[in-house]
């Protein structure tokens, strides 16, 4: 079994995301785990699934 690389995609266009997140499917290796509109976003998903981090 690959132990796939979790990728979080952040960016202020949805159809960027969409995009990103459809080539990125392709690949065996790579899942993505999230996608963020923006900074915010990614900093509050952070918090809730990335306890040992202080941010």
């Amino acid at each position: 079994m690959i132990k796939k690389i979790k990728v979080l995609i952040a960016d202020d266009h949805e159809l960027i995301r969409q995009g990103l997140e459809r080539i990125i499917s392709f690949e065996d290796d790579l899942t993505v785990i999230y996608e963020a509109k923006d900074g915010i976003d990614v900093i509050d998903f952070l918090k809730k699934k990335c306890r040992m981090y202080s941010f």
